[in-house]
């Protein structure tokens, strides 16, 4: 079933969790021993909201399964029609097709209790699949070294790819002179790459691990070299 995720040799690493912020195609994958089957994903529900989308639904509401199923197979590629099962498809739709759905309406929150490490993200634009799993098929080394910290349980960890840039900016308020610092960094954490701006100076290099943690809509600390930043 594609929430469950796996890394480039097809082992088991976790289970897409939730959205990141307010990045529709951004999943945060839950790195757990935890399986999809143990989620109990609710897959009556979400069927009737992607056929509701692709209108096949009949007249009092029931839903079109063979005109369903053809319009989903329609959105692959060949190549990937033989290895992907209706349901599997079905939840790839959903989580492609429905960004305002909580994914955590969908499946049992209470078998993630406790058994959560931390978290990675994962583009949906760059979805590729394998032995029934969605597939990170980048390197993760750096999931075990931040793992070993056990910082912050809800954290995303991540590795700095690029050079980081530290900017200082200054402006006046009242005829007084204040100063902005600010930190660019490039990161990537599962298969998505991202470039942020962080309101601090962050002592860091290309290459170092990486921890984040976010609220809705911004990046509320970071955990960097042994030292914890509050922005």
């Amino acid at each position: 079933m594609p929430i469950d995720v796996c890394d480039k040799n097809g082992n088991h690493i976790g289970v897409v969790h939730k959205r990141f912020m307010d990045k529709w195609n951004i999943c945060m994958v839950a790195l757990t021993d935890v399986r999809a089957r143990e989620l109990k994903v609710d897959i009556e529900k979400i069927k009737e909201l992607v056929a509701a989308e692709f209108g096949c639904k009949k007249m009092f509401g029931k839903v079109k399964e063979d005109e369903l199923r053809e319009k989903m197979y329609e959105l692959l590629k060949s190549e990937n029609r033989n290895i992907i099962s209706y349901e599997e498809l079905m939840i790839t739709v959903f989580l492609n097709h429905f960004s305002e759905k909580k994914i955590e309406n969908f499946i049992d929150e209470k078998a993630l209790e406790n058994k959560i490490r931390g978290y990675i993200l994962y583009d949906l634009n760059k979805l590729e699949l394998k032995q029934n799993s969605i597939a990170v098929n980048q390197d993760l080394g750096y999931i075990n070294e931040q793992l070993e910290l056990d910082w912050d349980k809800t954290a995303i960890y991540a590795k700095i790819i690029d050079y980081p840039i530290l900017e200082t900016s200054s402006y006046y308020i009242k005829l007084n002179e204040a100063y902005e610092y600010t930190t660019k960094i490039k990161i990537i954490s599962g298969n998505y790459e991202e470039e942020m701006k962080l309101s601090t100076i962050l002592d860091c290099k290309k290459d170092m691990g990486i921890s984040l943690v976010s609220s809705k809509k911004k990046i509320d600390r970071v955990f960097c070299d042994g030292r914890i930043y509050m922005l």
